[in-house]
């Protein structure tokens, strides 16, 4: 993957700002927050606001149903397939309490292979029942069911209201920021479709949609925009209404990763030469922190499990893309070009 921008910067970024947070949250140690949210948090949704404006772009380039959800499978399904497996046929039976035949015996273990058909599932019968968070195997896989759903989204609604497919888009980003607002006010009320918590996801999907919007309205991606809008977060945020600080969090971290994605920084947009790493140090740190946890023990610290585990993540990711997530990649339609450039002023 090589580009003339810092996009492949940005999404290694954000996954190591989920090596972070997952790292504290697995160690016992409060998580980082930054904007309102968990840092890792945070990660996922600079990945969906990326995400939102280059899936996006990709449709309106081509809009063929088949060849867009083929590259997007080709994308998505091939590394999650193998760190599937991994985890189930390989890590499991080192790490589980049980026999090895109990182990493949549990119907927990072949409810755990359903995470290939994105049905979410964490927990591997007998593995790290005596971590700080309990039998979770790959707590990252949450958000790749909401990703999938924004992908199908694109599609349709370019199929069946393309002619007004900016009302369109307007109007799905006002539904799912009004279940977002939901949760806010009922936190303790969730609601859970195939494996995936509908509220949390909502939340996701509106930066992919924010993404998606600039997109279509060719938003010009600008330093004083971006900063008149810190600005009135900063006038608004003592006013402690829930509502106001997660709208402008929203809007400044989609506006501004894509303003900061979209620049030509020297080194950083180089980035991506050896690879895009990013999907595969988000899909193998967490089962690698989880297993680090597991033979170090509870009192590992955050410190020293996020190094480690960074270090591990970033080979094993290595060794996804190369042999895994590249070649899956060459299956690709060869119609399929480079995105589109967006408007940016200084």
């Amino acid at each position: 993957m090589t580009r003339t921008n810092n996009l492949d910067f940005l999404r290694f970024l954000a996954a190591s700002t989920v090596v972070l947070g997952h790292g504290q949250a697995l160690s016992g140690t409060p998580v980082t927050q930054l904007l309102g949210s968990n840092i890792s948090t945070l990660g996922v949704m600079v990945f969906f606001a990326i995400s939102g404006y280059l899936i996006t772009d990709s449709w309106e380039r081509q809009k063929s149903f088949k060849t867009f959800i083929a590259n997007r499978c080709l994308r998505i399904f091939p590394a999650l397939v193998s760190v599937t497996v991994l985890t189930a046929f390989i890590l499991g039976p080192f790490v589980t309490s049980l026999i090895t035949s109990e182990y493949f015996k549990s119907p927990l273990f072949i409810k755990y292979l359903q995470n290939i058909a994105l049905n979410v599932n964490y927990v591997l019968p007998g593995v790290f029942e005596n971590n700080n968070l309990k039998f979770a195997v790959n707590g990252s896989l949450w958000s790749l069911p909401p990703e999938f759903a924004c992908y199908i989204m694109v599609a349709i609604v370019g199929i069946f209201a393309n002619r007004f497919k900016n009302a369109a888009y307007l109007s799905i980003l006002i539904i799912m920021s009004s279940l977002t607002f939901y949760n806010l006010r009922h936190p303790d009320i969730t609601y859970v479709f195939y494996g995936t918590e509908l509220f949390s996801s909502a939340g996701v999907i509106v930066y992919f949609l924010l993404g998606s919007i600039i997109r279509l309205y060719r938003i010009n991606l600008s330093f004083w925009i971006l900063g008149g809008f810190i600005i009135l977060y900063a006038l608004l945020f003592p006013t402690n209404s829930n509502y106001l600080n997660i709208t402008f969090a929203a809007i400044i971290t989609s506006y501004g990763c894509l303003k900061f994605g979209f620049m030509s920084t020297p080194i950083l947009r180089k980035w991506g030469r050896f690879g895009d790493l990013s999907y595969g140090i988000y899909l193998y740190s967490f089962p690698i922190q989880q297993t680090l946890v597991h033979y170090a023990g509870n009192g590992i610290g955050a410190n020293k499990l996020i190094f480690s585990s960074y270090i591990l993540s970033i080979l094993f990711a290595f060794l996804s893309w190369h042999l895994i997530e590249k070649q899956a990649l060459k299956l690709k339609p060869k119609r399929e070009m480079k995105y589109s450039p967006i408007p940016s002023s200084a």
